[in-house]
């Protein structure tokens, strides 16, 4: 991870740090490393880097399994090193003939300039159906969002997006969850006017039948609890 890059990160963690707890920023910053080691690469190790990077920018990252690898001081060996990678997340190849696209999770269309390449990692994305990802949560919450922000959250006020995606018991190629339920809340922080929207929708493989929620973050939180004990997204609330 180049240095500015990581910079550019942990400033907006700082920003929203009122509005979490010490453990969902644990997660955050952990969250924040995982995502830019490049798991997917360690399928093309000791290729030409014109290789590794030629598939899309899936897997355009910088920290290839080969450069972590001899980061190390006790070297492990190899073959372990890249199974164990290759073990903790979801790579290219599982997508592959799925049926499934890799949806994003923090939406590119939400970026700008490197912010945007950032959302290109396998850890940013979950199996979305086709039609539900290019068309539905695209049309009912990554676009109705990204014009909300523009026109009702310029500066100072400052927007915060939380996503996440509730797993179902269907499995791609006996290696990724397939989401039954993905959500996204919204926070417009503001000194004078802060406001919320929270969004949510069943995924499953029936297009006719897709519908985009847009509600309050309460009735999310609400919606979340039949899949958990509690839910609470922003600490103190959206204030």
């Amino acid at each position: 991870m180049q240095i500015h890059t990581c910079r550019f990160f942990l400033s907006n963690i700082r920003r929203i740090r009122p509005f979490h707890t010490d453990y969902s920023t644990q997660l955050l910053v952990q969250s924040l490393v995982l995502s830019r080691l490049d798991y997917c690469n360690s399928l093309l190790a000791g290729l030409p880097a014109s290789t590794t990077l030629a598939d899309n920018n899936w897997i355009g990252e910088s920290m290839t399994v080969n450069y972590l690898y001899q980061q190390l001081g006790n070297k492990p060996e190899k073959t372990v090193f890249k199974q164990k990678i290759f073990d903790s997340q979801a790579t290219n190849c599982d997508y592959e003939d799925s049926g499934f696209d890799r949806g994003h999770l923090n939406p590119n269309c939400h970026q700008d300039g490197e912010g945007r390449t950032a959302t290109f990692t396998l850890t940013n994305a979950v199996p979305m159906y086709e039609d539900f990802n290019r068309k539905i949560w695209y049309s009912q919450y990554e676009n109705i969002v990204n014009n909300e922000l523009k026109k009702n959250c310029t500066s100072p006020s400052i927007g915060y997006i939380v996503v996440g995606a509730v797993s179902s018991q269907t499995i791609v190629n006996n290696r990724l969850y397939v989401p039954s339920l993905i959500w996204a809340a919204v926070c417009c922080h503001s000194v004078k006017n802060s406001f919320s929207l929270a969004f949510w929708a069943d995924h499953y493989p029936r297009p006719q039948q897709y519908k985009v929620t847009c509600d309050s973050i309460s009735n999310l939180e609400s919606k979340l609890k039949q899949y958990i004990t509690s839910a609470s997204i922003f600490s103190g609330g959206c204030k």
